[in-house]
């Protein structure tokens, strides 16, 4: 309550609650909401990695953690002037492994290695995330958007009409946005 509406209103109320915020992380250390208010503060004042670092506690801390919040700590691990690729990879990682085989895990680890040009690893990705599906043919428009930046017009094309014939067939499919956006 008091320490976000202090972390949103402005630079003075935000000192207030960054005060307030480390106090309660200080005597509460095992309770992750404080890390979680701590990332979002952090967030604001554009301290990524503080942000991150947060998050990670906190994370650290939860019995079953969201999957957003793997996404959200690959996001602050991409923030900033000096993006940290594998870090961000290894983040959603662990959330695989903590989690299981998530497919919004997956898409976004398929951002991240599109993201630092590794499109072979990105479709690899892909395909593992399409196998987990029940319609994996909703992800053919991604597939054909990586393999067109990848250099590969034709197999897009070829995807796209193959995308096109399965929705004639099944209705329209889930339009996907990157993850990582």
């Amino acid at each position: 309550g008091a320490v976000w509406n202090g972390m949103v209103r402005g630079r003075d109320r935000r000192d207030e609650a960054r005060s307030e915020l480390a106090d309660y992380v200080r005597t509460r250390p095992e309770d992750p909401r404080g890390w979680i208010l701590a990332s979002r503060l952090a967030t604001i004042e554009r301290r990524w990695r503080d942000a991150e670092r947060a998050l990670g506690r906190a994370i650290d801390r939860l019995p079953a953690p969201s999957p957003d919040l793997f996404v959200e700590r690959a996001r602050l691990l991409l923030a900033g002037d000096a993006p940290d690729y594998e870090a961000a990879l290894a983040a959603l990682e662990g959330g695989l492994a903590r989690l299981g085989p998530l497919v919004s895990l997956e898409l976004a680890a398929v951002d991240v290695e599109e993201a630092r040009g590794e499109p072979a690893l990105a479709l690899a990705r892909l395909s593992r995330a399409a196998a987990r599906l029940e319609q994996p043919w909703a992800l053919m428009p991604r597939r054909a958007e990586l393999v067109r930046r990848a250099g590969e017009p034709q197999e897009a094309r070829w995807i796209d009409a193959a995308a096109a014939a399965v929705s004639r067939h099944t209705g329209p499919g889930v339009a996907l946005e990157p993850v990582l956006a």
